[in-house]
């Protein structure tokens, strides 16, 4: 009789491998982006204390993808492979098949027009003071949700 006993020590190895893997995939992506876009250093005595790139990882991942779509997936492919198996490590723990992911602070109604705004910005390597207005147009029925 064989069991399908959930092995969490088996679990945390392989998420914690796919993690470090990632970790290593991502730096040359995160160079190229901070050769695009500089970031200011965070020099303490010597010291580097540049927070934590979060921001700068997210459009990097975002970037991979939609790499097919963009046309770089050739040069996205390391990343993305990367992304899948840390994405499949951290999906095969059988509680978060109870759990939803919430990509942007913000309410769901929004997050097709955040990603469509992310997209337009990639695409046409817009900065965030080069845009005056946006102008979103949803379903009426969503406003009162959207708006309040």
């Amino acid at each position: 009789m064989t069991s399908n006993a959930f092995d969490s020590e088996d679990w945390v190895d392989r998420r914690a491998a796919a993690l470090r893997a990632l970790a290593n995939v991502q730096e040359p992506y995160l160079q190229v982006y901070w050769k695009r876009r500089p970031r200011t250093r965070v020099i303490v005595n010597g010291k580097d204390n540049t927070p934590f790139p979060l921001d700068d990882l997210r459009m990097v991942y975002f970037d991979a993808r939609h790499s097919r779509r963009f046309g770089t997936e050739s040069e996205h492919a390391p990343l993305s492979t990367a992304l899948d198996r840390t994405r499949h490590a951290l999906l095969s723990h059988p509680e978060l098949e109870r759990v939803a992911v919430k990509p942007f602070p913000a309410c769901h109604f929004l997050h097709g027009c955040a990603d469509a705004a992310i997209a337009i910005a990639r695409t046409h390597d817009l900065r965030p003071e080069e845009v005056e207005e946006v102008t979103a147009l949803v379903p009426e029925e969503t406003i009162a949700t959207i708006c309040e």
